[in-house]
């Protein structure tokens, strides 16, 4: 007669699962029991003492255990497999929480299995209605207490009332449901697991005090995530071997699809945070809510720092714009920043700009056409620019009423002056100190190019300075 081809030590398998910790069969169980079909009332029943622990999991399915050879039977074909909105797969559940526990009772309506030290055994005690699972093993306070507290973290079903030693655990508020794709498991046709994608419900919860925020496949707990919200996903999501992670991959589609649906609601602090700061840089992550999360860091005015044109840069932090620097957002980030339409400084406040991109004095007046008060004034300012530059400067008249200066001046000129911003009251002026606040700024630029610094405004005082001693002189 052939020998099985395999043979499972149950110790062996106990102390690997040990790794574990034991923590996880209330989730195994739970998960089994929510399952089921036509349950609506689980009931756990918990209890440590001197080193030694029970756990009981009654549920009330009509039909109770569906097949109890799948108590024993490694690997079997699971009825769950095809379906992605149910948890089990690998119909491994069971088995772990027997080969971690010393004794363990599965009673249902199709019979009773007792698995201990001297193996399995059948009997015909039968439940009514529904499965009742009693495991005994060696727990400490400490494994006791981390069992309680992932029972606490689960999240039943909102049709299954669900109790933990007589207390209801309470369904918890449900901030928000949004709809995503995402990854998940579904058997095909011959019984195998294919990946596939389909679009899914993510329940959105806030977490309570003292608690960090976690991802969830359908109520049980898979792995902390520390993010702004529980993120429970309404399918199978992808697991590795342990069942307590995801890819990187996976977290990162779930958090890009919460940052699209949340992002307006998000504080400055949790704007801040490293989830959102990765789900920015995703190129998924939308304009609205990249725009909603610059916006919650930053405020309403907000420009990129433009290198080409620094003067433009320091005009918007004049005005109260926040400015961005370069190492704000990584690179991919920034590509959503910038398709969001946070523009540069230079587009949002320009320097001043007199001449085209064809270095042509834009909407120039020509000298010919000058009147008298416009050479006048022109005088004034050559003999003011003679006076503080030591040199007699050239000056152009340009009429653009649009443009964001009235007047402008770079080292070695010429003075640019804006008849459409000053306007022709101004040009009839008769005195030179009527002339001389805009003259003393603009001539300022001959040694400091940024009039926002503090060496701009002692270069104006020194030139006013040597203005009035010219004037006192004659």
């Amino acid at each position: 007669m052939a020998e099985p081809t395999f043979l499972v030590d149950k110790k062996g398998l106990a102390k690997i699962l040990g790794r574990r910790g034991k923590e996880f069969i209330i989730t195994e169980l739970l998960q089994n029991a929510w399952d089921e079909k036509g349950v609506t009332e689980v009931r756990v029943d918990f209890e440590q003492a001197n080193g030694r622990a029970v756990l009981s999991v009654l549920d009330d399915a009509p039909e109770g255990f569906a097949d109890l050879t799948h108590a024993y039977t490694l690997f079997a074909e699971s009825k769950k497999k095809d379906n992605p909105e149910q948890r089990g797969r690998f119909n491994l559940g069971e088995k772990l929480v027997i080969a971690i526990c010393d004794r363990v009772q599965v009673a249902t309506t199709k019979g009773t299995i007792v698995f201990d030290e001297a193996g399995r055994t059948h009997n015909k005690e039968r439940t009514q209605r529904g499965s009742v699972l009693r495991c005994e093993l060696r727990m400490n306070k400490d494994e006791a207490a981390d069992l309680e507290n992932l029972a606490m973290d689960c999240i039943p079903p909102e049709n299954i009332a669900t109790f933990f030693n007589g207390h209801k655990i309470q369904p918890r508020p449900r901030l928000r449901t949004i709809t995503a794709t995402l990854p998940t498991e579904k058997a095909d046709a011959e019984g195998y697991l294919k990946p596939t994608a389909r679009q899914t419900e993510l329940r959105l919860y806030t977490p309570l005090p003292g608690e960090v925020a976690l991802l969830y496949e359908m109520g049980i707990p898979v792995v902390e995530t520390g993010d702004t919200y529980h993120v429970d996903v309404q399918q199978k999501v992808p697991l590795n071997s342990d069942r307590d992670n995801v890819t990187p991959s996976y977290l990162q589609k779930v958090r890009v699809a919460v940052l699209n649906a949340t992002a307006e609601t998000l504080t400055p602090e949790n704007a801040t945070s490293t989830w959102v700061a990765a789900a920015l840089e995703d190129k998924n992550a939308n304009v609205e809510a990249t725009q909603a999360i610059v916006k919650a860091r930053f405020g309403d005015k907000v420009v990129i720092s433009d290198p080409s044109d620094p003067e433009g840069t320091k005009m918007a932090m004049a005005q109260g714009y926040t400015v961005l620097a370069p190492r704000t957002f990584s690179h991919d980030a920034w590509q959503n920043v910038k398709a969001a339409g946070i523009k540069p400084a230079g587009q949002v406040t320009p320097s001043p700009k007199p001449y085209g991109t064809d270095g042509v004095p834009v909407n120039d007046i020509p000298e010919a056409e000058w009147t008298q008060d416009m050479r006048d004034t022109v005088g004034y300012m050559q003999s003011i620019g003679q006076t503080l530059l030591d040199y007699r400067p050239a000056v152009q008249i340009i009429n653009n009423a649009t443009a964001n200066f009235t007047a402008t001046f770079g080292p070695g000129g010429p003075l640019t002056l804006n008849y459409g911003r000053l306007g022709k009251a101004w040009f009839a002026r008769k005195e030179w100190m009527d002339y001389a606040p805009l003259a003393l700024h603009e001539f300022a630029h001959q040694y400091e190019s940024d009039h926002l610094s503090h060496r701009f405004a002692d270069t104006v005082a020194r030139l006013g300075a040597k203005l009035a001693k010219s004037m006192i002189a004659r």
